[in-house]
C-alpha cells in the first residue's frame, strides 16, 4: 500500500505533495514497486488539525483523480 498525501497540513511534512506532477511521479514509483492499493490522504489527521468539508476534501480529490487514471489506467 501506498499513501498520496494531498493534504497541506499533513502530520509528516516530507509527505505533503501538492503538485500533480509530483502526484503522478510518487504514483509511478508506487505502481513500480508492486503496491496494491495507492491511499489518496485529502483530509488531515494529524493531531489539532482542522475538519475541512466534504466539499473541499471533494475538491482535492476530484483534481488528482482522473490525471492518475489518464496516466495509469491499469491501476483501477
Amino acid at each position: 500500500m501506498g499513501i498520496l498525501n494531498i493534504t497541506p497540513d499533513s502530520f509528516y511534512e516530507e509527505s505533503r505533495i501538492s503538485k500533480s506532477s509530483d502526484l503522478i511521479v510518487s504514483a509511478g514509483k508506487m505502481i513500480a514497486e508492486g503496491v496494491d492499493i495507492i491511499d489518496i490522504g485529502a483530509q488531515s489527521t494529524r493531531p489539532g488539525s482542522s475538519l475541512v468539508s466534504a466539499a473541499e476534501e471533494k475538491e482535492r480529490l476530484v483534481g488528482i483523480i482522473p490525471e492518475l487514471l489518464k496516466q495509469f489506467p491499469e491501476i483501477v
